[in-house]
């Protein structure tokens, strides 16, 4: 937070800065911010470490259970298929760091990242779920290869950036600072 007169830097609570003796307007300008706070103090550092998790699980193919190398055996497509989408899958989880830092520092690109993170969050999954059937040469299917948890995930994804989207358009002014 800093002074919109001298562009001092201020700590949170400040109502009069120390070397201008301007007063402080409120920064989140009366918005409620416990979605925000959540968000960066939390929900987007839990989801990158499930994230890097996961993605190290997808690439091992942790899903085929103890048949995980005959599979790969069977369909080395698939092989290729999981370390890619583990790779993908960490790399969002880095992006939730990413976007919890941008958010954190009121960056005008912070709830844009959150976005981001929302829907690769939701496509990612849907990409695996339509490349399984090429890997397999078509013996498993997309819906074959969606289960409950899957699905699930998709909808909490999809509802996830609805309710983003919602709430950081109406406090888009919070987030003016330039940069990146």
């Amino acid at each position: 937070m800093h002074c919109a007169n001298c562009n001092a830097a201020l700590t949170e609570g400040t109502a009069v800065c120390p070397r201008c003796g301007q007063r402080v307007e409120d920064p989140f300008l009366g918005f409620s911010m416990a979605w925000y706070k959540f968000l960066i103090n939390f929900a987007l550092w839990a989801s990158a470490a499930v994230g890097l998790i996961r993605g190290i699980r997808v690439m091992r193919g942790a899903a085929y259970g103890a048949y995980r190398e005959d599979i790969f055996l069977l369909f080395p497509k698939l092989k290729v298929v999981s370390i890619g989408a583990g790779c993908v899958v960490m790399a969002v989880a880095f992006l939730a760091v990413v976007a919890a830092q941008k958010l954190r520092a009121m960056k005008k690109s912070g709830p844009m990242l959150l976005l981001l993170f929302c829907g690769l969050n939701f496509l990612a999954p849907v990409a695996l779920l339509l490349l399984v059937p090429w890997a397999t040469g078509g013996t498993v299917g997309p819906l074959d290869a969606m289960n409950g948890l899957t699905a699930v995930s998709l909808l909490e994804s999809l509802l996830l950036f609805v309710i983003n989207l919602i709430y950081f358009k109406k406090r888009a002014v919070l987030f003016r600072q330039g940069g990146h």
